[in-house]
């Protein structure tokens, strides 16, 4: 199966005040494979709140049931100051001690969390090169890569300051992690894409719906973008782009509680229907 499950999916707690996870993602392993996955993009906290030692029980039990966990994607601040700058310094360097133990060799980041790059100084825009930098060079030498997110609240808010940081730092290779800004047209997806073409290494898929049909997701089959056309489109300039469900129907409960088993089915479900479209390219 080509589609990478994101964790994200499965926690409810991601946009809790502290994001601590509700379940331990060794426990879910069998059950995701139960699913049909193979493959993982862990949300950080599903890492980077564990001890090494639990991260390789967490790789262990992986090599047991055949899964990998090809991306994991992470939130790094380079704004901060004082103990906050040196506990980002921390995490940082945590990860890349975790990606190595579980055989992650690319990250997904939101480059510079809570920076609009619109509005970012001079001087910010500086911090966060020096920064980045020193991390993705550390990242590189243990053949990690990172592929930055087209993301609100990041360097890339709006995409063309995220274009001119690029410009700005070509010694920064970063690749792109795909996903529109506008989840209603197609065209205006189709469009964003083509401004990345040739670098574009991974697509975060997903179907929010909009706030008058209910705020949450939907199938992708049921998407207002039109997936049978987007894909294609994407992957015939970026072939070997990967692709993560990051958020799926029923991955937020409103009304009832919290159910792992009907999230996985419903990415089963996104899932299949991917497969559907590439038998087509």
């Amino acid at each position: 199966m080509r589609a990478i499950l994101g964790t994200i999916a499965l926690e409810p707690n991601r946009w809790t005040a502290f994001k601590e996870p509700r379940m331990d993602l060794i426990e879910l392993l069998p059950a995701i494979r139960r699913a049909g996955f193979n493959q993982l993009e862990i949300w950080q906290n599903h890492v980077s709140l564990r001890s090494l030692a639990a991260i390789r029980a967490l790789r262990a039990k992986g090599d047991e049931v055949g899964m990998t966990f090809p991306y994991i994607g992470v939130y790094p601040i380079f704004t901060a100051g004082g103990l906050e700058a040196r506990e980002q310094e921390r995490i940082q360097a945590d990860i890349l001690d975790k990606a190595e133990i579980l055989g992650t060799h690319r990250l997904k980041i939101m480059l510079a969390c809570g920076l609009r790059g619109g509005e970012a100084t001079p001087d910010q825009l500086r911090q966060v090169a020096e920064r980045f930098g020193n991390w993705y060079r550390e990242a590189k030498s243990r053949g990690i890569q990172m592929a930055v997110e087209l993301h609100g609240g990041t360097v890339f808010d709006p995409v063309e300051a995220g274009e001119r940081f690029m410009q700005a730092h070509p010694e920064l290779d970063f690749t792109i992690c795909y996903q529109p800004y506008d989840f209603q047209d197609t065209a205006k997806a189709m469009a964003l894409a083509d401004r990345f073409s040739g670098r574009i290494s991974h697509l975060h898929l997903q179907a929010p719906q909009p706030q008058d049909q209910g705020g949450l997701y939907s199938l992708l089959e049921d998407s207002t973008l039109d997936y049978r056309r987007l894909l294609p489109h994407i992957l015939r300039r970026n072939p070997t782009a990967t692709m993560t469900l990051e958020f799926v129907r029923d991955c937020i409960a409103k009304d009832s509680p919290f159910d792992v088993d009907r999230v996985l089915a419903s990415a089963r479900k996104d899932a299949d229907f991917v497969e559907s479209i590439l038998k087509s390219i």
